[in-house]
């Protein structure tokens, strides 16, 4: 299988005004082209907000909205990167039927919702099956798959372990 990943993403810093941080934005994204599949998937980063950067106390959270998005297969995930690393999201189909009415409805009413995550990305996101017709995507068994985040021996470097739940 061959992938193929074209990064596009240029970096933009400021300094957020009265609160001794600094932002770092991502203005672009990347492709990753898996050829077995015949897919492409575009992504988009959120921001880095890095506070108090010149301290021994230095803290880092993510802030903004990062997407990824398959016209191929029609899906689209949505995630929001909030303040104390809070995170919340979607993954979606893409309705690609393209009649007159559809272009009239909002785009709210064109996608169906087949997942939903929440919690910390430093902590614990709960992916949640919001699509009864279908079985989920990402795991084999209804109910909520949740992903821990647990600190590893070094400062900072945390591992993914998956947990599944037998709801």
């Amino acid at each position: 299988m061959t992938v193929a990943l074209r990064p596009w993403a240029r970096t933009k810093g400021m300094v957020l005004p009265g609160k001794g941080s600094v932002q770092i934005q991502l203005e672009g994204g990347a492709v990753v082209q898996l050829d077995r599949y015949r897919e492409e998937y575009t992504m988009t980063f959120p921001s880095l907000v890095v506070h108090s950067p010149l301290t021994d106390d230095s803290l880092a959270d993510f802030s903004g909205q990062a997407g990824i998005t398959c016209l191929e297969s029609g899906l689209e995930a949505k995630i929001n990167f909030k303040a104390n690393h809070a995170v919340k999201g979607v993954v979606q189909q893409l309705n690609s039927k393209g009649s007159t009415m559809e272009v009239l409805l909002p785009d709210s009413m064109k996608t169906k919702v087949l997942h939903q995550l929440s919690g910390r990305w430093d902590k614990r996101i709960t992916i949640t099956n919001r699509n009864p017709e279908k079985p989920p995507l990402i795991e084999d068994q209804p109910g909520s798959l949740l992903f821990d985040a647990h600190q590893d021996q070094g400062n900072g470097c945390y591992v993914n372990k998956r947990i599944d739940l037998g709801v």
